[in-house]
């Protein structure tokens, strides 16, 4: 596997992971049995302390060094029930924050190895074992703990409210795997190379920065108690063709920019006009009816991940 299909899978399996805990409840992040007597936040309390030991892991076989054996982590079970134990007692938001750091040192990492770090193959405690064969397994261990979250939720509860700082981490996760795609299509292509049926990776990012841009105008709205005079076209594919369409001259430095800057707008109106408290206040929706605050806000990291399993399939990746 090369160094683009790894960081794409470890961004991917971390934003299904948190696509997966959308709308389950502080309590049931608490004490819910997913894994084990294991509730979700302590799988994700696992999560930093595997992540920990597979960053410290890559450091060594980055410099072609044998890893030296870490006597805490001998009996691995052991280690991680101390280490969801410890997690046990600190707020949710140091444990989301400590999570992201630990995933990005080890996303970092394997960016700056060079393939051929990247499939050497090194004594690893009384294994041998390249940095790809140790990746692979990271994310496909994040697949499943996704797995068992749908075991013990298999339906989909859209009007679920979860706590809005693990919303913060999936819309990040979310945005995160798709930057990985950026980097796959070349800057000359990616104005003409269609990877979504005929769009482009600009009519896709152009798409996604539309539909953010909804995403804030509706927040905005249904702060005011009013409802959005929207364009007389249907929201569908009608609206979808209109608005590529009113992109087709733009250059994928503009878009590429709408699409940072606009989610950049998602985030701070999450972060700064919606208050905890309010986040499962219903309010008129700007698509009929009532709708939170928490499902509208979470409507561009559901996106995202419907545009991140159409990439994959045109990439032709496993999984």
């Amino acid at each position: 596997m090369n160094k683009a299909d790894l960081l794409i899978h470890l961004a991917v399996e971390r934003a299904r992971l948190y696509e997966a805990l959308l709308g389950v409840s502080a309590d049931e992040l608490e004490s819910a049995s997913v894994c084990g007597d294991w509730s979700p936040r302590d799988v994700l309390a696992h999560l930093i302390a595997r992540e920990r030991l597979a960053y410290d892991a890559v450091r060594y076989l980055r410099a072609r060094q044998p890893v030296p054996p870490n006597p805490e982590a001998a009996d691995r079970a052991a280690y991680h029930a101390k280490a969801v134990a410890v997690w046990r007692t600190k707020p949710l938001k140091e444990l989301l924050e400590a999570l992201a750091i630990a995933h990005r040192q080890l996303a970092v990492a394997v960016a700056g190895s060079s393939q051929a770090q990247l499939d050497l193959v090194q004594p690893v405690g009384g294994q041998h074992e390249s940095i790809v064969g140790l990746v692979t397994t990271v994310f496909q261990h994040d697949a499943e703990h996704t797995a068992q979250v749908h075991v013990w939720r298999p339906q989909s509860r859209p009007e679920e409210v979860g706590p809005k700082v693990l919303l913060q981490h999936a819309l990040d996760a979310s945005r995160s795997a798709l930057m990985t795609w950026v980097d796959v299509v070349p800057m000359s292509q990616r104005e003409s190379l269609p990877v979504t049926g005929a769009w482009t990776l600009r009519d896709v990012a152009g798409h996604i920065a539309d539909w953010d841009a909804l995403v804030v105008e509706a927040t905005m709205a249904m702060e005011a108690n009013q409802r959005i005079t929207w364009e007389p076209i249907d929201y569908g594919e009608g609206w979808n063709q209109f608005h590529a369409a009113a992109r087709s001259d733009q250059s994928w430095q503009r878009v590429f920019r709408d699409f940072v800057d606009v989610r950049g707008t998602v985030v701070t109106e999450l972060a700064e006009r919606v208050m905890e408290p309010d986040l499962g206040r219903r309010l008129p929706s700007p698509w009929g009816g009532q709708m939170s605050w928490y499902v509208c806000l979470a409507i561009p990291c559901r996106h995202d991940m419907e545009h991140v399993a159409a990439l994959l399939a045109w990439h032709s990746l496993p999984g």
